[in-house]
């Protein structure tokens, strides 16, 4: 009885509901058609009150339906993946709507399908995700070419922190410079008009190509090899980040067609 005066103590500071509210909501998680204790649902409110998302039993009934079936890779903690969850959904603009448990539920499912399809694990993807999505949604990059970029940083091998500000750097750099990337582009016999057309319209796209155009123009492109290094002066793996890239850029279409597709259901979870 201690133990869950506490636990529901927890879930009144967190989620800033009354006594009474928080007595409500701990019976209707009682009621949830769920193997998950009651202990665990109330974690998952907890996590959701530390958020910012309103701790009702729909919300925390999405979660659950995620946890089930990735818990084990986020060690099972409600409290964690609710925020994890709950912040990715705030940082996805392109994907959040008004009804929070079909967003959550959107992108639980694109974890599970992206681990189920090949070794990218849901904490690694979310991660990345995390840190490349606020700067990388300012350019219109969506969600699903998000989730791509992160299952593939996973897949090569590539540093988490390392290859996220990378992308990032690059993905500035290029909004920033368009003609130096863009004779990058022309020297390497690759589409230059089209690439500077994708800077305004399809950022992902221009950094794919230029990450395939810099393995062919990027040795002898001088003020191009400048670039890289002024870039990569506080070791942020660009040359590495491009050079993968642009030799499994397949891979990487291929892991954002995936994530793209399952971001529109929720079939897996």
């Amino acid at each position: 009885a201690a133990l869950v005066s506490d636990e529901l103590a927890n879930v009144k500071k967190a989620t800033g509901l009354t006594p009474a509210e928080v007595e409500a909501l701990n019976g209707q998680l009682r009621n949830l058609d769920t193997r998950t204790a009651t202990s665990q649902l109330r974690e998952i409110a907890v996590g959701l009150g530390q958020a910012g998302v309103a701790a009702t039993s729909v919300n925390v009934d999405a979660i659950d339906k995620i946890v089930v079936v990735l818990g084990d890779e986020f060690g099972a903690n409600g409290t964690e993946i609710a925020n994890t969850l709950s912040v990715l959904r705030n940082n996805l603009n392109d994907l959040k709507t008004g009804d929070y448990g079909a967003d959550v539920m959107a992108i639980g499912n694109a974890l599970n399908e992206l681990g189920a399809n090949g070794l990218a694990t849901a904490p690694v993807v979310s991660d990345i995700a995390n840190r490349i999505a606020g700067v990388a949604g300012t350019f219109r990059v969506t969600s699903g070419e998000i989730f791509g970029t992160a299952a593939t940083f996973q897949e090569l091998g590539i540093n988490t922190e390392r290859g996220s500000t990378a992308y990032i750097k690059i993905l500035q750099r290029m909004a920033a410079e368009p003609a130096k990337f863009a004779d990058v582009v022309r020297r390497a016999g690759l589409d230059a008009n089209g690439f500077t057309q994708d800077l305004n319209e399809n950022m992902q796209r221009a950094f794919i190509t230029i990450a395939r155009a810099a393995q062919t123009a990027g040795a002898e492109n001088t003020e191009f090899a400048a670039i890289l290094k002024e870039l990569d002066a506080d070791g942020a793996g660009i040359s590495e980040l491009l050079s993968k890239i642009g030799t499994n850029s397949g891979l990487l279409e291929e892991k954002t067609a995936l994530a793209t597709e399952a971001l529109q259901s929720n079939t897996s979870i």
